[in-house]
């Protein structure tokens, strides 16, 4: 699993917004509260981890790592600039991917009414992520021992 703050794949339909319609701004901020975004390596059949957005500018994460099944939990402090998602780190369990104080920004492609697509560069290596948007209820944090 990667680490993401938000991430997405789309399909050709009515539902999708075009470059040009992407949301930005209070309008992206308020687009990925809507639900909780989860993380899954199967087309989002099965979710290995979630991130949820906060009004309050809290993103927190949660889930378990395919290569260590060990339950995973990071918090961080989020901030929309025009199409882009910033955010920095705050809290991170002894196994999350990047430890407390990394910052960085996503390039957001596109969003639809059930997935997300964003550009994460780091150095010179750029990777396309997708999440798939799910109710907040079916949030599911696995807890250690489980």
């Amino acid at each position: 699993m990667r680490f993401t703050i938000i991430a997405f794949s789309f399909l050709a339909s009515a539902s999708v917004l075009a470059q040009s319609s992407l949301p930005s701004g209070q309008a992206l901020s308020a687009t990925l509260q809507d639900g909780v975004w989860c993380n899954s390596e199967d087309g989002g059949k099965t979710c290995a981890g979630f991130d949820e957005f906060h009004a309050d500018g809290r993103l927190t994460s949660c889930g378990k790592f395919s290569f260590d099944r060990s339950p995973f939990t990071a918090s961080g402090k989020y901030e929309i600039k025009g199409r882009a998602v910033c955010a920095v780190i705050t809290e991170a369990s002894a196994n999350y991917a990047v430890r407390p104080g990394f910052r960085f920004c996503v390039e957001m492609l596109e969003v639809t009414k059930d997935r997300q697509r964003y550009r994460m560069t780091v150095g010179e290596k750029s990777e396309v992520q997708t999440l798939y948007r799910r109710a907040k209820a079916q949030k599911r944090c696995p807890m250690e021992g489980a």
